[in-house]
């Protein structure tokens, strides 16, 4: 299930943070990076831990931009992409 306000605070978190590069609230598939909208909640969760924890590397662009946010920021993301980024 998706917590329709968190998702609503995550879409304005992601088109001022993460859309330049994940257009269109990550639905497409060719763009500069990877399809995120509709992965399953678990999956995107743990790709947000390996980003935190240097597990998993970002470009510095995105670094910038991922680590303004904090857990609360990032859980909202995570609804509205799970969510689908409607």
């Amino acid at each position: 299930d998706v917590d329709a306000a968190l998702a609503a605070q995550g879409k304005q978190l992601f088109a001022d943070n993460c859309d330049r590069c994940h257009s269109d609230g990550g639905t497409i598939a060719e763009d500069d990076s990877s399809l995120l909208a509709g992965q399953g909640k678990p999956y995107l969760q743990k790709q947000f831990e390996n980003f935190t924890s240097g597990a998993r590397q970002m470009p510095k662009k995105m670094a910038k931009r991922f680590e303004k946010l904090d857990d609360a920021g990032k859980a909202a993301v995570i609804e509205y992409l799970a969510g689908g980024a409607k």
